[in-house]
């Protein structure tokens, strides 16, 4: 991929008025006699953004346009908790929120954009996790009520190369359905990561479900017995589907989702799944990053020797844009921002991204998971079965009401000393967070069972 995918949607969009304006005068009209497209608009000074986790951040964005056009502003990508309401952006980061982030404005007047990117970056100094008198808080799950059913769409990139990776998650669906026993009625389909709309190789297009052999396009839990979940599910994964050539194999994952979501959603709710009321577990897989991810700066783009994705990020991603944002948003309109979870099996991590080949971070489905506030599995693993677990602790998560936030009881606390356990056994970094402003822990996914004991270490900051 060249580095024309890092001007974002409105940067090609200038790029493209750019082309249509060459050669004209300032009468107003090209050489050709044409109508003058015009002039994008121009941002005010906008500069990169210095904050620490859990202070308040706020700056204004302004632009203008030359010929006094009405002027919109976005920003996306923008990092997950942040508000903006078209001049002012608005955000608290957290702790595991330290780091730096990309953000994209994009000015939109006259049919033109200009876009500009600025960091933000959230400084945290980590302290000694050992140090300062230690503290113990035992909290108790409370009966909980299984709050509804879930529909589980796993959404899959078709490249040769993912045919593996796929295989060897679907060895490992028991243990997604292990976690599943006190939830209601689940029903698990597949979506091909197509930016091709029509029928080809016998699947219909982008946006519509996809069927292995006689399976069935939606595999219910009240009609299949778990044996026959378990081999259903597994052989669809370890299947090998049509690719899509129009995204170099089909990785197009976001798009997909968005079809599904807008362009073919009675014909899913004919099929029984994305039904109102229930709730939505999506899990993106792949081995690339998404046809319409924009590389954030500084960020080498892998290559791609056939020269297809910069084709297929124009022909699916631009008009309209789709991106982490406007998808994670349609998603939320359609099921509810508490009733929907974003996960996927990735690479998270750039400094395990196996070399060769076209291997790449997650870039596009990442954001669009950081969004929802779930958490990634990392492609790279030994063995997917710690993430088929959490896969289905997440999933158990999403449709009961549990209890999730919980607060200290002690003041000062050092973050980095944190541990949780549910019923004696530890959760991993990624699956709770402290929030600084409430002074709670938050659980992400795994929570427990009626009547499971939680238990937060911690230690108090030292005077």
């Amino acid at each position: 991929m060249r580095d024309s995918r890092r001007w974002g949607v409105g940067g090609l969009a200038v790029f493209l008025g750019l082309l249509l304006v060459q050669g004209c005068g300032s009468s107003g009209s090209s050489s050709s006699g044409q109508p003058d497209p015009g002039v994008p608009p121009v941002f005010g000074t906008l500069q990169n953004q210095v904050v620490e986790a859990g202070v308040p951040l706020e700056f204004q964005v302004t632009a203008t346009h030359p010929e006094g056009e009405p002027v919109t502003i976005a920003a996306d990508p923008r990092p997950r908790g942040a508000i903006f309401d078209g001049t002012t952006f608005r955000w608290t980061p957290e702790i595991d929120q330290a780091r730096v982030h990309d953000v994209q404005f994009t000015a939109t007047a006259g049919g033109l954009s200009a876009s500009q990117w600025i960091t933000i970056t959230v400084n945290h100094t980590p302290l000694p996790p050992d140090e300062g008198e230690a503290v113990s808080d035992v909290f108790t799950q409370a009966v909980a009520q299984i709050d509804g059913e879930v529909d589980v769409l796993f959404v899959l990139d078709t490249s040769d190369s993912m045919r593996d990776k796929r295989a060897t998650l679907g060895a490992e669906v028991p243990l997604i359905l292990d976690q599943l026993t006190d939830v209601g009625t689940h029903r698990f389909a597949f979506l091909l990561a197509w930016g091709w709309p029509g029928l080809s190789n016998g699947y219909e297009g982008s946006g519509h479900l996809y069927q292995f052999e006689d399976n069935g396009w939606v595999l219910d839990s009240d009609l299949l017995s778990r044996e026959e979940m378990v081999e259903a599910v597994a052989a669809t994964l370890a299947s090998e589907p049509p690719g899509d050539l129009s995204t170099d194999g089909g990785e197009a994952g976001l798009y997909a989702f968005n079809r599904l979501l807008t362009t073919h959603i009675e014909t899913a709710r004919d099929r029984d799944f994305l039904v109102p009321g229930r709730k939505l577990a999506v899990i993106f897989i792949a081995d690339e990053n998404d046809i319409c991810a924009i590389y954030p700066p500084g960020v080498t783009p892998v290559p791609d020797p056939d020269g297809l994705e910069e084709h297929g990020f124009i022909t699916y991603c631009v008009d309209p844009p789709v991106t982490p944002q406007t998808v994670y948003d349609t998603a939320e309109a359609v099921v509810g921002a508490d009733n929907l979870l974003l996960t996927g099996l990735l690479y998270v991590d750039e400094n395990t991204v196996p070399a060769g080949s076209e291997n790449e971070v997650g870039y596009g489905y990442l954001e669009a998971i950081e969004l929802s506030g779930g958490v990634p599995e990392e492609l790279a693993a030994a063995d997917f079965s710690g993430a088929a677990q959490r896969f289905g602790q997440a999933i158990n998560a999403l449709t009961a009401d549990f209890q999730r936030r919980f607060l200290l009881r002690e003041g000062e606390v050092n973050p980095e000393s944190i541990v949780v356990l549910v019923d004696g056994v530890s959760l991993e970094p990624t699956q709770f967070r402290y929030e600084l402003a409430t002074h709670e822990v938050v659980l992400l996914d795994y929570a427990g069972s009626n009547g499971s004991t939680i238990q937060i270490q911690y230690r108090l900051l030292t005077p």
